[in-house]
Formats: structure tokens, C-alpha cells, sequence
């Protein structure tokens, strides 16, 4: 076993070096390459989206602005595999593969999973860390500074998190995609059983990892929806951010409900059967023939277990790794409210060489289709050249439309019972935006010239750091005077609300001072995933820093509460600071 582990090591290191890996898998530099925009969009697991984080692909760098938007602008994208990096402090670095058809515009998402140093071990004697789903087991004195490979014998920070195979957000929640590549260097499509993501620190945040010569201990739980497709043995991948492809490393046993492993790999680990793989590609239309842009397509053999995820780009057209010689049923927009749409499905039957299947139609049955227009301008009212436009549509679906010299034209496919979205405009150069948009839709609007003005809008910023929560209210802030004085914000990209009242004994206009927050009148809502969790504050303290003595005035402040979920007694506590208009 030390002998294949040391191996493995050396092996991994000529990778960096060489072209071609220990598998014999090189890259095929004949494979056709087009000139692309890539659009992406990376979230938190709640849905809100992320700034700041950093993207790398292909020598470029970009960074998400507020509404965890990045771009990049004609890049070469392989038709067969392409891959970015995505990292951020607090978060597990990931990354998305992709491909292209065409030249046009390609469209990503991510979700990044929150990173916290929340398990202590001593190097020198092992631990043992046990959560819901999985148990990691790490012998004594096996571990070494990643930088210099030099023995750690001091503490160890862990920070472990577990993706259910099985859940909604799985797939944009892994690296990659659901390709690996196989000890053989063939490329194979995965069954996914559970994965893993595993960190190692020291106690002032050196990182570590496995001397070459122990392995840890892993234990999965396997998801009950799975364990009649379970097999004995599966196969152990970890993510190579180096190739964009999971890789085999070795086996795993089923034991009772869980699959056990030793393995000496860190970051992200995988389980997972592997089947050949080929390419299906095409064009999903709806009913009378007209291309369906940056659409959700899922493809999945749910007697394998594989799913996975891509997006249609500009042009209608996907492609997709799928197993060979197997029926896949393909959905679109699956989360999506309209269920004329999300439960429509088409069976791909099975191909043995990479296929082009004529283009897949969808009936859009209760949901509409309609055509929005407007043009994005500066203070001065010159066109942006850089920008976009957010469209929601109030049921956490949401259309970026890009602007090219300050004009952007997209469609939107709506339920029947969806008569207003709004709109925002976004200078992508100088990270500013609009005022939100209520837009009234109809078979064809144009807005008209939207202005992407640098002023200080109003805002809440909120953070909760028991859930790694941190952002940003815009819109419908509103004051009331009075002996209650009341402060709202809401967020409908995410669907998120605040609210806080205080009494000032009924002076006029906002004073300098500390108040109490006055009891069942403060509260957070936040939507993760399909559900609003509610936060009450129980107690809590807002302090005006900045007073406003008559209308129009801006008044600011920060605020601290102490939060109970509905149904919960445990505390959870949220700060953060506003500016507003009386």
C-alpha cells in the first residue's frame, strides 16, 4: 500500500510538468476550439449571490460584482472541455467544466459551500470527527506542512463538509462536472453516492496535508433514495483542478448503509460508479420553433444514478457528456414554477458515439414568451459599454441580459400568472447599478434608456455569521416618523426582507442616539433554497451615528440583534449598519 501511495504522489507531481498524466491521458490539441463570452453567476447555498470572489480562466482573471456576476469576453472554449477556478476566503475553492458548440455566449453557475474551521484534532495523537453523513478518521502523526512537507505535530483546524448526491443543489455545489477520468485515461460519465469536501490547517492556518506514506479513514453514509442501486464496491475520485476532471484513485466497500474507505487525498472526494462516456449535443426550441437561451438542461439515467447539469447558450444549443448505450431522459428549467415546462421530459436514446440529435421542443403550455429591449446609459447619458441588465421575476428565477454598447435583447419565458418583473442596470466596469425597475410585461417591451448612476443608494448590509451570511438590502427602504420609527429593506433577487422599529418618544425627524428595538418588531427572512426562513429578534439595539432633521435627508446608523428561528429557542445573532432617506 506504501509502495502504490508513494507512486501515486510522484506520478501526481510529473503532472505538473507534463502534458501527459500517468494515465496516458493527454490532451487532443485537434479538437476544434471557439471564440466565446462566458457569463457566469456564482452563489451562497441560500441563493444570494456572492461579490468578490475571484474566477480564472485561461490567463484572465474576473471578479463577481454584488450580484455574484463575472464575465469574460471572446475566450477560447474547447468543444470538448474547458475549465475555470473559482476561489474565495471562507469558502471551498471550486471550479466549473464546460464546453462549447459555437461561437456565442456561455452561461455557468455556481454554488460555493462555506468553509469553517469548526473541528480541532491533536496531529500527534489522530482524531476522529463525525458528523451527520459521514465519519473521517486520521491516524497519529500523518500529517505535513503542504508547503515545505515537513512533519506537523501541532493542532489541527478541519473544516468538513458533506453534499448529499441526492439534493437540488448538488450539482452546481461540485467542482467540475460529472466526468472523471479513469486510471485507463478513458473519460467516463459518474454515478455520484455522496461527496466530500476536507480542509486541514494548523492552528494558525498553515495548510496541510498527508505524507505520502498514511491514509485516513472515510465513512459515507449512502442516501436512502440510493441504496437499491448500490453496489458492493465503488470507485474513490478526487477533483484535479489541474485538468478539470475528478480522478480514480481507488476503491471504496459498502458496509451495512455506508461505503468505507482509506485513502490519502484531500479537498474534494467523490464516490462513484463510472460508466464510458460519449458527447450529445443539439438545440432546445420551444413550440414554434424559436430558440431557447441560457435554459437549464438536466440529463439523467436514474437507474444509474447520473445526472448532470448544463446551460443552452445564447443560441439555444447544449452539449453534454452522457453514458454510452443508455437511455437518458432530459428536462429543462426543472426547478422552474411552471409545470408545463418543468415537468416536460424527452428520452435521448441510448448512442455509442458522439451524436448530434435533431433539436428538442417544449411546449410552453401555461408559461409565456416575451421580448424585453432597453438600453443602459452613464450619468452623462453616453451608452455603457460594459454592463447588464437583472430581470426577476419574483419567483427566484432571474435573466441577465448582457448589453453591448449600452443595448441589451433577450426573452423571457414566464407562467401565465406573472404580469410584472423588475429591473436593474448594471455598469459592469464601474460596479454600479440602477434603481430597481417594475416593469408591467407584455409580448414585446422596451424600456427605454435606464441610468447607471454612481450615487450612494440607500442600503441595509446585514451579517449573520452563524450562517455565513453577508449581504446587501437595496430596495423599498422605507422610514415612517412618529413615536415609532421603522426601517425596512427588501432584496427581491433573493426574496430576502428585514424590518427593525424603535420609539424616540415621538420627536421629529431621526436623532443621534442609541435606542432598543422594540419587542416583535424586528425580523429577518431569508430564502434558501425553495423555503423563507424567519428570524424574529427577540432583543436588540439600533444606534443612529448620522441624524436627519428634515425630509430628503440621509440619516445612518448600525444596528445588533439577537435572532430566534420560528420553531427554534438556540440565539442566533446579526449585525450591520444602513443608510436611508427621511
Amino acid at each position: 500500500m506504501n509502495k502504490y501511495l508513494l507512486v501515486i504522489t510522484v506520478l501526481l507531481f510529473t503532472l505538473q510538468s507534463c502534458v501527459k498524466d500517468q494515465t496516458g491521458f493527454e490532451p487532443n490539441s485537434n479538437i476544434p476550439l471557439y471564440t466565446n463570452d462566458i457569463l457566469g453567476i456564482i452563489e451562497d447555498e441560500s441563493g444570494a449571490p456572492i461579490e468578490g470572489v475571484r474566477v480564472m480562466y485561461d490567463g484572465q482573471e474576473a471578479l463577481t460584482d454584488i450580484f455574484g456576476v463575472y464575465q469574460f469576453k471572446n475566450v477560447k472554449v474547447s468543444s470538448d472541455q474547458s475549465f475555470l477556478s473559482i476561489e474565495k476566503t471562507g469558502y471551498f475553492a471550486a471550479g466549473r467544466s464546460f464546453s462549447s458548440v459555437g461561437n456565442g455566449t456561455i452561461k455557468l453557475k455556481n454554488v460555493l459551500l462555506s468553509k469553517t474551521f469548526n473541528h480541532l484534532f491533536d496531529a500527534d495523537k489522530g482524531g476522529s470527527i463525525s458528523e451527520t453523513n459521514f465519519t473521517v478518521l486520521f491516524p497519529a502523526n500523518a500529517l505535513v506542512d503542504k508547503l515545505t512537507n515537513q512533519a506537523y505535530n501541532g493542532q489541527v483546524k478541519a473544516a468538513i463538509r458533506y453534499i448529499n448526491p441526492t439534493s437540488m443543489n448538488a450539482l452546481n455545489q461540485m467542482p467540475g462536472t460529472t466526468t472523471g477520468l479513469a486510471s485507463t485515461g478513458a473519460v467516463v460519465c459518474l454515478s455520484n453516492f455522496g461527496t466530500i469536501a476536507i480542509e486541514l490547517e494548523g492552528i494558525i492556518g498553515i495548510p496541510l496535508k498527508l505524507s505520502p506514506d498514511y491514509t485516513f479513514h472515510l465513512k459515507v453514509d449512502l442516501p436512502s433514495q440510493l441504496t437499491d442501486i448500490a453496489t458492493s464496491t465503488s470507485d474513490i475520485w478526487y477533483f484535479d483542478p489541474a485538468l478539470g476532471y475528478w480522478r480514480q484513485h481507488n476503491s471504496a466497500a459498502l458496509i451495512g448503509n455506508s461505503y468505507e474507505a482509506d485513502l490519502n487525498q484531500l479537498n474534494f472526494i467523490t464516490i462513484a460508479n463510472m460508466t464510458p462516456s460519449k458527447i450529445v449535443s443539439g438545440s432546445i426550441v420551444d413550440d414554434e420553433g424559436r430558440p431557447m437561451p441560457f435554459t437549464s438542461v438536466m440529463l439523467a439515467d436514474k437507474s444509474q444514478s447520473f445526472e448532470t447539469k448544463t446551460y443552452t447558450d445564447n443560441y439555444g444549443r447544449y452539449s453534454s457528456k452522457i453514458p454510452e448505450n443508455l437511455p437518458i431522459d432530459l428536462w429543462i428549467n426543472k426547478n422552474n414554477d411552471c409545470e408545463s415546462i418543468s415537468n416536460q421530459k424527452i428520452t435521448i436514446e441510448p448512442i455509442n458515439k458522439n451524436t448530434q440529435i435533431s433539436d428538442v421542443k417544449f411546449n410552453l403550455n401555461n408559461s409565456k414568451y416575451y421580448k424585453i429591449k432597453g438600453t443602459l446609459v452613464s450619468c452623462s447619458g453616453k451608452n455603457i459599454q460594459s454592463g447588464y441588465a437583472v430581470i426577476s421575476t419574483g419567483n427566484g428565477i432571474n435573466y441577465i441580459l448582457i448589453a453591448k454598447d449600452g443595448k441589451f435583447e433577450g426573452y423571457l419565458y414566464l407562467c401565465n400568472k406573472i404580469n410584472e418583473v423588475s429591473l436593474i442596470g448594471i455598469n459592469s466596469e464601474s460596479n454600479e447599478r440602477s434603481i430597481t425597475l417594475s416593469i408591467p410585461v407584455s409580448n414585446e417591451v422596451n424600456v427605454g434608456s435606464i441610468i447607471v448612476c454612481k450615487e450612494e443608494k440607500d442600503f441595509v448590509h446585514i451579517q449573520i455569521p452563524q450562517i455565513n451570511l453577508d449581504t446587501f438590502a437595496y430596495s423599498s427602504i422605507a422610514f415612517t416618523d412618529g413615536n415609532i420609527k421603522s426601517l425596512e429593506a427588501s432584496l427581491p433577487f433573493n426574496a430576502s426582507f428585514f424590518g427593525i422599529s424603535w420609539s424616540d418618544a415621538g420627536t421629529k425627524g431621526v436623532k443621534i442616539g442609541k435606542y432598543n428595538i422594540l419587542p416583535n418588531k424586528g425580523y429577518i427572512a431569508l430564502k434558501q433554497k425553495n423555503n423563507i426562513i424567519f428570524y424574529k429578534a427577540i432583543s436588540g439595539i439600533i444606534e443612529i451615528t448620522e441624524g436627519a432633521s428634515s425630509l430628503g435627508k440621509a440619516f445612518k446608523g448600525n444596528f445588533t440583534l439577537e435572532l430566534q428561528q420560528d420553531g427554534r429557542m438556540q440565539s442566533t445573532f446579526a449585525t450591520g449598519n444602513f443608510k436611508a432617506t427621511y
